[in-house]
């Protein structure tokens, strides 16, 4: 099984590549994109409603997204055990990394070990996405700050 969905990620990325087609980068910044989904996601209803594992898959989704669109990973393509050796290889991320790994790997156990994780642990692994994203985030430079806040 491997193997096979090796093969078909091999394959799916030559003909992307022989045909020019390249994954579109957002318009906006995929910080701002990743905040504003977790806003959109917390403030649902699917924990209340008992939609445990829905709510992990997008969560998972959210993180997953980011990382494409700010790394140049293609994570929603790669497997917890592809994605983590990407992630360790980037500088940036070796800071946030541990628990990273934690995350990922309670997604994993919500979303296919029918494991069911209590409200606590549900807000920490939100919060381990959020610092994710404000811990990789790019740094504006000063100039850039200057500009943003209108002063000379």
């Amino acid at each position: 099984a491997a193997a096979g969905f090796w093969l078909r990620r091999r394959i799916k990325k030559k003909r992307a590549e022989a045909t020019g087609l390249k994954r579109a980068q957002p318009a906006r910044p995929p910080e701002n994109l990743a905040r504003e989904a977790l806003e959109r996601l917390t403030a649902s209803r699917l924990l209340e409603e008992g939609h445990v594992k829905i709510f992990y898959i997008s969560l998972s989704d959210i993180f997953r997204r980011y990382v494409e669109g700010r790394f140049g990973i293609p994570a929603l393509d790669l497997t917890t055990t592809e994605l983590l050796p990407e992630l360790r290889g980037r500088a940036e991320i070796r800071p946030v990394f541990g628990e990273t790994r934690l995350f990922l790997d309670g997604c994993d156990l919500v979303k296919f070990a029918k494991y069911l994780p209590d409200q606590p642990s549900v807000q920490e692994d939100v919060a381990r996405v959020r610092h994710f994203v404000d811990s990789t985030s790019p740094r504006p430079s000063t100039r850039e700050a200057v500009a943003a806040g209108g002063q000379a």
